[in-house]
């Protein structure tokens, strides 16, 4: 059965992407998913990289990055996400799509914050997707896996790699 956040989608309104993180990986796809014309949203809980990252967008107007796979045409991508949060009420459940950048010790702490606000249909990916990603989601997100309510797969190599 087709749930009306699939067909939405289908229909053609972006997914918005809620990125996770604030390191390497996020601040590829922060840019990247932007400049595609998605909504990002940004779930950063550690510490304080939320603060961090807004005071860094005000201050640079977004993220710039370059895509060096094709030494012959080099690609850039500047963009800044719509939202950035410490709190995942405040950017999980609008996300269509969840990428979470993080080293793969992360997944299971953050699988558990954001349980609660993911939104039917909710597809989330694990950047590095080896690392036990598929263990951890099954002992956290089970019925909500079972039920096809979520979406768990996971990502390898690491963008622009």
């Amino acid at each position: 059965m087709e749930s009306e956040q699939s067909k939405e989608v289908m229909d053609g309104r972006k997914p918005v992407i809620c990125v996770v993180g604030g390191g390497n990986a996020s601040h590829v796809l922060i840019p990247y998913f932007s400049s595609k014309g998605h909504t990002v949203t940004v779930f950063a809980g550690h510490s304080d990289e939320a603060k961090r990252l807004s005071e860094a967008m005000a201050k640079h107007g977004g993220i710039t990055v370059f895509d060096r796979c094709n030494p012959k045409n080099i690609r850039e991508y500047k963009g800044k996400p719509d939202m950035i949060s410490r709190d995942p009420r405040n950017v999980v459940p609008q996300a269509d799509i969840v990428v979470m950048a993080l080293p793969s010790f992360a997944f299971r702490p953050v699988l558990k914050q954001i349980k609660a606000h993911l939104k039917d249909g909710a597809i989330v990916f694990g950047m590095p997707g080896q690392g036990g990603l598929d263990l951890v989601s099954r002992s956290i997100l089970g019925q909500d896996l079972d039920s096809g309510r979520v979406t768990v797969a996971g990502l390898i190599p690491m963008p622009l790699n």
